[in-house]
């Protein structure tokens, strides 16, 4: 992935913030037609109503192309986040979203309003490399169609905990759980970029991002429904070295709620971790364990920060 931007910390003399940015994403996959590509701007107003709540205003232009479906798509937002305390922010806006999808379902063009709102509680002693605390969020997301006649209601519901076993916190339990709903529409009247799926390092490593859940025509759709856990057990050998065995599993479903019809995905592995003064720098290798069609043997992940 290649990323430029450009930002402005204080564009009119209050502290506002503009933030212009382009990636490609995705390179060296199935050459120009596996490319992801977005642009877009940014601006936050700070102390719009009282010095707690900003205003925030997204342009955004974007392709999609994981192996479930292509999309092309256009969106405006515009909305308010407030600081409750240090611990609780939230967020609500209105936003416009004009996509063309192609998927298992065909090629079709979507129209949708949405009010997203979300909420998030952190009381993590550090978001790079958690040892301690708790981070819970959650979303709740209204939706229209206006162009094909459908409404849905998207809700997600996500908590991490972190259990240190010594007071040096060289050695800390991390856990993960999450839930996620779309409900209102079939799964084919759900545009793709809306619809549930599991896979990739966020998700169940082991499996490519997106890689899985429901199948139509023996093309992954995606699902209206995830129950999810992760479990790491993050072990410091020295000071700048540290090992994670992790496992990762997940239950995608064609319908609002989890019906377990179909064995969850199950992926594991190890990770290394290098500490430095920005936060760990990762890299897991993970295995799938669930049998899947076309799988690969095994996944590599690398980033900064903690998984999760």
């Amino acid at each position: 992935e290649l990323t430029a931007y450009w930002g402005h910390r204080n564009l009119f003399g209050e502290g506002e913030r503009l933030r212009i940015d382009a990636s490609v994403a995705r390179i060296g996959t199935d050459g120009w037609d596996g490319l992801e590509y977005r642009a877009g701007a940014v601006y936050a107003k700070p102390g719009i109503l009282d010095i707690d709540t900003d205003l925030f205003a997204e342009f955004r232009l974007e392709r999609e192309a994981p192996d479930a479906y292509e999309s092309y798509a256009g969106f405006v937002k515009l909305g308010l986040s407030r600081r409750f305390n240090p611990d609780l922010e939230g967020s609500v806006a209105v936003s416009a979203r004009q996509s063309r999808i192609e998927d298992a379902f065909g090629t079709r063009s979507f129209s949708v309003l949405s009010l997203p709102t979300d909420l998030v509680y952190d009381t993590r002693d550090n978001r790079m490399d958690p040892t301690g605390g708790v981070h819970a969020l959650t979303s709740f997301t209204p939706s229209v169609d206006v162009a094909n006649s459908s409404a849905y209601v998207t809700s997600r519901v996500q908590v991490a905990s972190y259990l240190p076993f010594d007071e040096e916190r060289r050695a800390v339990l991390a856990g993960r759980i999450s839930f996620e709903s779309v409900a209102g529409a079939s799964l084919a009247d759900v545009p793709a970029t809306d619809r549930i799926f599991a896979g990739g390092g966020g998700s169940v490593r082991g499996y490519e991002y997106r890689s899985l859940g429901p199948m139509e025509a023996g093309r992954v759709t995606g699902g209206l429904s995830l129950l999810a856990a992760s479990l790491e057990l993050r072990l410091r050998a020295t000071p700048a070295i540290g090992i994670v065995p992790f496992v990762d599993i997940a239950a995608v479903s064609d319908s609002a709620f989890p019906t377990f019809s179909d064995a969850p995905y199950v992926g594991a592995g190890i990770g290394l971790r290098y500490f430095t003064a920005l936060g760990p720098v990762r890299l897991d290798v993970a295995m799938p364990i669930t049998e899947k069609d076309g799988r690969d043997d095994f996944g590599i992940y690398v980033g900064l920060g903690q998984a999760f």
